[in-house]
């Protein structure tokens, strides 16, 4: 029996699925003598739709016999853990059920209006209220003052409590008591050697109207002291021997005096670690990036969102051209690996303000950029957006990746009787979004594609609009990808180009392929494969028009995880 069973929405067994806040509150519970389990959504089927998944997590919660399960919300996971609750509740009513994290917090007042078997929902920070809530639901005693609660008294009417005030000092948390992860998960992670995360610091000074972080943390942004992030980094290393962390912060980069403090104390540890960041183009200049990336700064993620000017000042990011060109191009130079991220189908962009993203997605995937990401804009609730458009929202048939799609389509009716729960699952209809719904399918294989033609054919693209492009691309399936960007390359030179154009690039894209494989399959084995065209030409990265149709017979000679090639014309 548990006192606490938390739930987590971690989908696989890795470190980098580890919810540190849920850690960190079960670690506060059983500091303080309760008896404390942590419960992740993959120890349940979570392939075979979300009835069974629901039926297998009910059944794994009541054999652990809890008093309180505690749910952590965010948007992807918000609409199974109010399915598992509801099931939860009919076969043990005694057992409390509480709401938790972003979703639960923004959604609180709705979610016990609606929801009658969710009995809590806490809002703000919950590890200075955690336990004076729990300990007072397990000895029968009156929560109700409880900062942060949200309830229904005796009358049955909604109390919300207000939240108490943000931890001024987060390094007064205790550090994580690393024993709640489960084995497969440490494993995992160590032996595919991935990262660790590490929560430094909460909040984020700016005001995005697409983002809901600037309500939940009340734009206060707050850093962990460096010896403390430091030793935390040093505290993982030697309890489960990682050596590479993602920084879990909004914004890393708010302070620059915060980030040169941090990088000094790293350095004094004489520690070699290697870290990742999120961080926003403007925070960076050449003086930060140099003395991050001397203290192992390995990869940042960058919410550049548009590289229109009109849309920058719509959803108050307010980035500069310049500032977003002059920051990649310097991290770029250090090799620094970049995450740029965007946002489309906002509701009033233009077809030429997703030109305009475009372009600059190529551009910074030209300087640098190794992973563009296109996100289809999703309206939440806490918002500018939402205030701005929530009479206008209707159920979207479209997936985003920003929250997922787990359980939506099996679970249609539920959503449309609970509007206000789910604002993230409508969209705001337009014609632009229509048209571009699959850009985020295809966006980074169009980026990638444009790049090549433009190394081959300068002069036949140099004024084709990557919209038009990308569109053509969509056109060619109408659904979501099944095939490898040089596969989708492949199609479109057949369809689009015709004769000795035709032919060569389809056997340049073939060749492409083939390497691709032979350098991702451990077990590849190809014999000697005959191209149409002089494929050593190819490997020079010489321009269409100067790649001959020569026959070339191909071998690729493996050695370990180096690929080879040897071509022979013929």
């Amino acid at each position: 029996m548990y006192d606490v069973l938390f739930i987590t929405p971690s989908y696989h067994p890795t470190m980098v699925e580890e919810f540190g806040g849920t850690l960190l509150l079960a670690t506060i519970l059983k500091q303080k003598g309760l008896k404390v389990q942590i419960h992740r959504f993959f120890e349940a089927d979570t392939k075979s739709g979300i009835d069974l998944f629901v039926e297998q997590t009910v059944k794994i919660i009541l054999k652990k016999d809890p008093k309180i399960v505690s749910f952590y919300c965010r948007c992807d996971c918000f609409l199974a853990n109010l399915m598992i609750s509801r099931r939860l509740k009919e076969l043990r009513p005694d057992i409390f059920i509480v709401f938790g994290g972003p979703q639960a917090d923004i959604a609180a007042y709705d979610t016990l209006n609606e929801i009658p078997w969710v009995d809590f929902c806490c809002k703000g920070e919950g590890e200075t209220t955690v336990y004076p809530l729990f300990s007072a639901l397990l000895s029968g005693g009156d929560p109700t003052a409880v900062a942060g609660l949200c309830y229904r008294d005796a009358d049955g009417k909604i109390r919300q409590n207000e939240p108490a005030e943000l931890i001024a000092d987060l390094d007064t948390l205790p550090f994580i008591d690393y024993s709640f992860i489960p084995d497969a998960a440490l494993q995992h992670s160590l032996g595919q050697g991935t990262a660790a995360t590490i929560e430094v610091g909460r909040g984020c000074p700016f005001n995005c109207a697409y983002c809901s972080s600037s309500r939940f943390w009340k734009r206060k942004f707050r850093m962990k002291s460096a010896k403390r992030i430091v030793d935390e980094m040093i505290y993982m290393n030697e309890q489960l021997g990682f050596t590479k962390f993602i920084f879990e912060h909004d914004l890393f980069t708010a302070s620059k005096k915060k980030v040169f403090e941090f990088t000094k104390a790293l350095k004094d540890s004489g520690k070699q670690f290697t870290w990742a960041c999120s961080s926003r183009v403007d925070t960076l200049d050449e003086e930060t990036i140099d003395e991050m990336a001397s203290c192992g700064l390995r990869s940042v993620f960058l919410g550049v969102e548009s590289g229109s000017d009109r849309m920058q000042k719509l959803m108050n990011k307010n980035l500069k051209k310049e500032d977003i060109i002059r920051t990649v191009t310097a991290l770029g130079k250090r090799g620094i690996k970049m995450t740029a991220s965007f946002i489309y189908a906002l509701p009033e962009e233009t077809e030429e303000d997703i030109e305009q993203t475009l372009q600059m997605a190529y551009k910074l995937r030209t300087l640098g950029a190794k992973v563009i990401q296109f996100h289809l804009c999703a309206i939440f609730d806490g918002t500018e957006y939402y205030y701005r458009y929530a009479d206008k929202l209707s159920l979207s048939t479209a997936k985003t990746d920003v929250v997922g799609d787990f359980g939506v389509f099996e679970c249609q009716d539920f959503i449309k009787e609970h509007k206000k729960l789910f604002s993230y699952c409508y969209e705001y209809k337009s014609d632009i979004r229509d048209r571009y719904i699959l850009l985020g399918e295809y966006g980074t294989q169009t980026i990638a594609m444009y790049k090549k033609f433009m190394a081959l054919m300068p002069e036949q693209f140099k004024n084709k609009k990557l919209t038009e492009l990308v569109l053509e691309v969509i056109g060619m399936y109408n659904k979501p990808p099944e095939k490898s960007g040089a596969e989708i390359i492949k199609d479109y030179c057949h369809r689009y180009f015709t004769g000795e154009t035709q032919t060569k690039m389809e056997a340049i894209f073939d060749f492409y392929i083939d390497q691709r494989k032979a350098v991702r399959d451990p077990d590849f084995f190809m014999d000697a494969k005959e191209y149409p065209i002089d494929i050593n030409a190819v490997i020079a990265k010489k321009k269409l028009d100067d790649i001959p149709l020569q026959p070339t017979l191909v071998c690729f000679k493996k050695h370990g995880k180096k690929v080879a090639v040897v071509a022979t014309p013929m």
